[in-house]
Protein backbone atom coordinates (compact mmCIF):
# COMPACT_ATOMS: atom_id res chain seq x y z
CA UNK A 1 0.00 0.00 0.00
CA UNK A 2 1.49 3.24 -1.02
CA UNK A 3 0.30 6.92 0.12
CA UNK A 4 1.43 10.31 -1.75
CA UNK A 5 0.53 13.60 -0.89
CA UNK A 6 -1.51 14.68 -3.85
CA UNK A 7 -3.26 11.26 -4.97
CA UNK A 8 -3.61 8.94 -1.64
CA UNK A 9 -3.65 5.16 -2.88
CA UNK A 10 -6.86 4.51 -1.27
CA UNK A 11 -7.22 0.95 -3.22
CA UNK A 12 -7.37 -0.76 -0.06
CA UNK A 13 -9.69 1.08 1.22
CA UNK A 14 -13.01 -0.90 0.91
CA UNK A 15 -11.18 -3.35 3.59
CA UNK A 16 -10.49 -0.25 5.77
CA UNK A 17 -13.40 1.98 6.04
CA UNK A 18 -13.39 2.47 9.71
CA UNK A 19 -9.75 4.21 9.08
CA UNK A 20 -10.96 6.70 6.40
CA UNK A 21 -12.74 9.48 9.36
CA UNK A 22 -9.45 10.58 11.18
CA UNK A 23 -7.36 10.50 7.83
CA UNK A 24 -9.75 12.98 6.95
CA UNK A 25 -9.72 15.23 9.68
CA UNK A 26 -5.76 15.44 9.95
CA UNK A 27 -5.33 15.16 6.19
CA UNK A 28 -2.71 12.94 6.93
CA UNK A 29 -3.02 9.36 5.27
CA UNK A 30 -2.03 6.64 8.37
CA UNK A 31 -0.90 3.82 8.54
CA UNK A 32 -2.68 0.24 9.27
CA UNK A 33 -3.81 -1.13 12.26
CA UNK A 34 -1.87 -3.93 11.71
CA UNK A 35 -3.18 -6.00 14.64
CA UNK A 36 -6.42 -5.77 13.31
CA UNK A 37 -6.07 -6.19 10.05
CA UNK A 38 -3.90 -9.03 9.71
CA UNK A 39 -5.36 -11.92 8.15
CA UNK A 40 -8.01 -9.80 5.56
CA UNK A 41 -4.19 -8.47 4.96
CA UNK A 42 -2.51 -11.87 4.36
CA UNK A 43 -5.24 -12.87 2.63
CA UNK A 44 -5.70 -9.96 -0.06
CA UNK A 45 -1.55 -10.01 -0.79
CA UNK A 46 -2.05 -13.77 -1.56
CA UNK A 47 -4.43 -13.17 -4.27
CA UNK A 48 -2.15 -10.44 -5.72
CA UNK A 49 0.79 -12.90 -6.48
CA UNK A 50 2.05 -13.37 -2.81
CA UNK A 51 3.73 -10.13 -1.84
CA UNK A 52 3.42 -7.41 0.08
CA UNK A 53 4.38 -3.61 -0.51
CA UNK A 54 4.21 -0.90 2.40
CA UNK A 55 4.70 3.07 0.79
CA UNK A 56 7.05 5.30 2.40
CA UNK A 57 4.97 8.26 4.53
CA UNK A 58 6.88 11.61 4.54
CA UNK A 59 5.39 13.04 7.60
CA UNK A 60 6.66 11.44 10.98
CA UNK A 61 5.20 7.78 10.94
CA UNK A 62 6.52 4.71 10.96
CA UNK A 63 5.01 1.25 10.30
CA UNK A 64 4.80 -1.25 13.09
CA UNK A 65 7.61 -3.55 10.02
CA UNK A 66 8.42 -6.00 12.69
CA UNK A 67 4.77 -7.49 12.98
CA UNK A 68 4.13 -7.00 9.03
CA UNK A 69 7.44 -8.84 7.92
CA UNK A 70 6.82 -11.64 10.63
CA UNK A 71 3.32 -12.41 9.22
CA UNK A 72 4.52 -12.17 5.78
CA UNK A 73 7.23 -14.54 6.44
CA UNK A 74 5.13 -17.19 8.04
CA UNK A 75 2.93 -17.03 4.55
CA UNK A 76 5.62 -17.15 2.71
CA UNK A 77 5.44 -13.41 1.26
CA UNK A 78 8.22 -11.14 0.47
CA UNK A 79 8.15 -8.32 1.87
CA UNK A 80 9.04 -5.09 0.11
CA UNK A 81 8.78 -1.59 1.60
CA UNK A 82 9.32 1.99 -0.04
CA UNK A 83 11.11 3.57 2.52
CA UNK A 84 11.78 6.52 0.40
CA UNK A 85 11.97 8.81 3.07
CA UNK A 86 14.01 6.78 5.28
CA UNK A 87 17.61 6.04 4.35
CA UNK A 88 18.68 7.46 7.75
CA UNK A 89 16.50 5.25 9.68
CA UNK A 90 18.72 3.12 11.93
CA UNK A 91 21.71 5.76 11.99
CA UNK A 92 21.06 7.00 15.91
CA UNK A 93 19.53 5.48 18.59
CA UNK A 94 17.05 8.28 18.58
CA UNK A 95 16.07 7.28 14.78
CA UNK A 96 13.51 4.57 14.22
CA UNK A 97 15.02 1.24 13.01
CA UNK A 98 15.51 0.68 9.67
CA UNK A 99 12.90 -1.44 7.44
CA UNK A 100 15.62 -4.53 6.96
CA UNK A 101 16.81 -4.18 10.26
CA UNK A 102 12.54 -5.30 11.17
CA UNK A 103 12.61 -7.59 8.60
CA UNK A 104 11.91 -6.77 5.34
CA UNK A 105 13.10 -8.23 2.41
CA UNK A 106 13.88 -5.52 -0.09
CA UNK A 107 13.82 -2.05 0.45
CA UNK A 108 14.15 0.86 -1.98
CA UNK A 109 15.51 4.17 -0.50
CA UNK A 110 15.66 7.36 -2.28
CA UNK A 111 19.06 8.29 -1.07
CA UNK A 112 18.91 12.30 -2.17
CA UNK A 113 15.51 12.55 -0.41
CA UNK A 114 17.38 12.59 3.01
CA UNK A 115 20.84 11.74 2.39
CA UNK A 116 23.61 14.26 0.49
CA UNK A 117 23.32 12.36 -2.58
CA UNK A 118 22.36 13.82 -5.75
CA UNK A 119 18.73 14.24 -7.20
CA UNK A 120 17.29 11.34 -9.11
CA UNK A 121 19.81 8.82 -7.35
CA UNK A 122 18.39 6.15 -5.38
CA UNK A 123 19.56 2.43 -3.53
CA UNK A 124 17.59 -0.57 -3.60
CA UNK A 125 18.91 -3.14 -0.75
CA UNK A 126 18.66 -6.68 -0.34
CA UNK A 127 18.49 -8.39 2.95
CA UNK A 128 21.00 -10.91 3.82
CA UNK A 129 18.67 -12.76 5.41
CA UNK A 130 16.21 -12.57 2.17
CA UNK A 131 15.05 -16.29 0.29
CA UNK A 132 14.54 -13.77 -2.71
CA UNK A 133 16.83 -14.96 -5.59
CA UNK A 134 19.37 -12.72 -5.57
CA UNK A 135 20.43 -13.41 -9.57
CA UNK A 136 16.67 -12.85 -10.30
CA UNK A 137 16.48 -9.58 -9.21
CA UNK A 138 19.96 -8.64 -10.91
CA UNK A 139 18.66 -9.66 -14.09
CA UNK A 140 15.01 -7.65 -13.59
CA UNK A 141 17.45 -4.92 -12.66
CA UNK A 142 20.15 -5.47 -15.89
CA UNK A 143 16.95 -5.00 -17.85
CA UNK A 144 15.89 -2.13 -16.70
CA UNK A 145 18.85 0.07 -16.22
CA UNK A 146 20.72 1.91 -18.99
CA UNK A 147 24.15 1.12 -20.24
CA UNK A 148 25.49 4.07 -19.88
CA UNK A 149 24.76 4.83 -16.30
CA UNK A 150 25.31 8.52 -15.40
CA UNK A 151 28.31 8.07 -13.09
CA UNK A 152 27.83 11.75 -10.89
CA UNK A 153 24.78 9.74 -9.66
CA UNK A 154 26.64 6.72 -9.04
CA UNK A 155 29.71 8.64 -7.48
CA UNK A 156 27.00 10.89 -4.95
CA UNK A 157 25.60 7.43 -3.57
CA UNK A 158 29.12 6.67 -3.00
CA UNK A 159 29.98 9.62 -1.48
CA UNK A 160 26.49 9.62 0.78
CA UNK A 161 27.90 6.33 1.72
CA UNK A 162 30.89 7.08 2.29
CA UNK A 163 29.39 10.28 4.43
CA UNK A 164 27.22 7.83 6.92
CA UNK A 165 30.45 5.20 7.66
CA UNK A 166 32.38 8.18 9.17
CA UNK A 167 30.37 8.47 12.10
CA UNK A 168 27.54 6.25 11.88
CA UNK A 169 25.90 6.86 15.09
CA UNK A 170 26.69 10.43 15.89
CA UNK A 171 26.25 11.95 12.42
CA UNK A 172 22.82 12.85 12.66
CA UNK A 173 22.99 14.28 16.14
CA UNK A 174 22.85 18.06 15.13
CA UNK A 175 20.11 17.86 12.84
CA UNK A 176 18.19 15.68 15.64
CA UNK A 177 18.68 18.27 18.29
CA UNK A 178 17.81 20.88 16.28
CA UNK A 179 14.16 19.39 15.03
CA UNK A 180 13.73 18.80 18.76
CA UNK A 181 14.57 22.64 19.57
CA UNK A 182 12.00 23.95 16.80
CA UNK A 183 8.90 20.99 17.95
CA UNK A 184 9.64 23.03 21.02
CA UNK A 185 9.23 26.61 19.63
CA UNK A 186 6.53 25.97 17.70
CA UNK A 187 4.20 23.82 20.67
CA UNK A 188 4.45 27.20 22.04
CA UNK A 189 2.87 30.05 19.44
CA UNK A 190 -1.08 29.81 20.00
CA UNK A 191 -2.98 28.26 17.12
CA UNK A 192 -0.41 25.83 16.07
CA UNK A 193 -0.51 22.12 16.38
CA UNK A 194 2.36 20.20 15.95
CA UNK A 195 2.02 16.39 15.68
CA UNK A 196 3.80 14.05 17.57
CA UNK A 197 3.61 10.69 18.54
CA UNK A 198 0.56 11.09 20.57
CA UNK A 199 -1.13 12.00 17.20
CA UNK A 200 -0.87 8.68 15.68
CA UNK A 201 -1.66 5.46 18.35
CA UNK A 202 -0.97 3.05 15.50
CA UNK A 203 3.18 3.85 15.00
CA UNK A 204 5.40 2.65 17.58
CA UNK A 205 7.76 5.54 16.91
CA UNK A 206 8.25 8.38 14.94
CA UNK A 207 10.78 10.15 12.95
CA UNK A 208 12.26 12.91 14.75
CA UNK A 209 13.69 14.74 11.49
CA UNK A 210 10.42 15.09 10.37
CA UNK A 211 8.17 17.68 11.68
CA UNK A 212 4.05 18.41 10.70
CA UNK A 213 2.25 21.17 11.46
CA UNK A 214 -1.80 21.46 11.72
CA UNK A 215 -3.04 25.09 11.29
CA UNK A 216 -6.39 24.35 11.49
CA UNK A 217 -6.70 26.33 14.56
CA UNK A 218 -6.26 29.48 12.81
CA UNK A 219 -9.13 28.35 10.11
CA UNK A 220 -6.03 27.93 7.61
CA UNK A 221 -5.86 24.50 5.52
CA UNK A 222 -2.18 23.39 4.70
CA UNK A 223 -2.74 24.90 1.29
CA UNK A 224 -3.22 28.32 2.25
CA UNK A 225 -0.98 28.36 4.94
CA UNK A 226 1.70 27.13 2.30
CA UNK A 227 0.89 30.26 0.21
CA UNK A 228 1.29 32.39 3.09
CA UNK A 229 4.37 31.14 4.48
CA UNK A 230 6.31 30.66 0.50
CA UNK A 231 4.77 33.62 -0.96
CA UNK A 232 5.25 36.15 1.97
CA UNK A 233 7.67 34.62 4.08
CA UNK A 234 9.74 32.64 1.90
CA UNK A 235 9.65 29.94 3.54
CA UNK A 236 9.22 26.20 1.41
CA UNK A 237 7.97 23.04 2.83
CA UNK A 238 8.43 19.54 1.98
CA UNK A 239 4.79 18.81 2.07
CA UNK A 240 1.68 20.55 1.69
CA UNK A 241 -1.24 18.56 3.17
CA UNK A 242 -5.22 19.44 3.14
CA UNK A 243 -4.78 20.52 6.83
CA UNK A 244 -0.94 20.64 7.72
CA UNK A 245 2.79 20.86 6.64
CA UNK A 246 5.72 19.18 6.84
CA UNK A 247 9.24 20.11 6.95
CA UNK A 248 12.37 17.99 6.72
CA UNK A 249 15.34 18.59 8.62
CA UNK A 250 18.70 16.77 7.32
CA UNK A 251 22.71 17.33 7.58
CA UNK A 252 21.94 20.34 5.91
CA UNK A 253 20.04 21.86 7.99
CA UNK A 254 21.66 25.02 10.21
CA UNK A 255 20.37 27.05 12.63
CA UNK A 256 19.55 29.77 10.94
CA UNK A 257 16.70 28.14 8.81
CA UNK A 258 14.91 26.78 12.08
CA UNK A 259 15.09 30.65 13.38
CA UNK A 260 13.54 31.82 10.05
CA UNK A 261 10.83 28.76 10.30
CA UNK A 262 9.74 29.74 13.82
CA UNK A 263 9.53 33.49 12.77
CA UNK A 264 7.64 33.13 10.40
CA UNK A 265 5.12 30.51 12.20
CA UNK A 266 4.93 33.06 14.73
CA UNK A 267 3.98 36.00 12.28
CA UNK A 268 0.93 34.02 11.02
CA UNK A 269 -0.10 33.18 14.10
CA UNK A 270 -1.68 36.40 15.66
CA UNK A 271 -3.36 37.92 12.08
CA UNK A 272 -5.10 34.64 11.45
CA UNK A 273 -6.15 33.07 14.94
CA UNK A 274 -8.97 36.02 14.94
CA UNK A 275 -10.51 33.97 12.13
CA UNK A 276 -11.13 30.90 13.53
CA UNK A 277 -14.69 29.46 14.99
CA UNK A 278 -13.07 27.62 17.38
CA UNK A 279 -15.10 24.55 17.05
CA UNK A 280 -12.43 21.93 17.90
CA UNK A 281 -12.13 18.16 19.59
CA UNK A 282 -9.13 16.86 21.12
CA UNK A 283 -7.61 19.39 18.67
CA UNK A 284 -9.28 18.01 15.30
CA UNK A 285 -11.49 19.68 13.15
CA UNK A 286 -15.23 19.33 14.89
CA UNK A 287 -16.61 20.22 11.52
CA UNK A 288 -15.79 18.07 8.30
CA UNK A 289 -16.39 20.53 6.14
CA UNK A 290 -14.58 23.20 7.42
CA UNK A 291 -11.08 24.24 5.79
CA UNK A 292 -10.01 21.43 3.66
CA UNK A 293 -8.70 23.32 0.84
CA UNK A 294 -9.20 22.91 -2.80
CA UNK A 295 -11.65 20.14 -1.88
CA UNK A 296 -13.79 22.35 0.34
CA UNK A 297 -16.52 22.17 -1.68
CA UNK A 298 -16.60 18.48 -2.21
CA UNK A 299 -18.54 16.66 -0.06
CA UNK A 300 -18.19 12.46 0.45
CA UNK A 301 -21.47 10.86 0.00
CA UNK A 302 -20.14 6.95 -0.23
CA UNK A 303 -16.81 5.59 1.31
CA UNK A 304 -14.67 3.45 -0.89
CA UNK A 305 -16.47 0.39 0.39
CA UNK A 306 -19.47 1.51 0.48
CA UNK A 307 -19.47 2.44 -3.57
Amino acid sequence: MKFRNSKSNFKMSWYLEEEISRIIKIGVALGLDFDNKEVGMVDVFVEAKRKLKLGGLRELKVHKLSEISEVCHNHGIPLIVDEAHGAHFGFSDQLPYSALQQGADLVVQSTHKVLCSLTQSSMLHLSTKTSVDRERISMCLQSLQTTSPNNLLLASLDAARAQLNENPKTVFNEAINLATETRYLLKNIPGISVLDSSSFPNFQTRDPLRLTLGFWQLGLSGYQANDILHKDLMVICELVGSRSLTFAFNLGTCREQIQRLVSAIQQVSPIHSSLSNGKFVNGLVADENSVMGPSADIEIGLNPREC
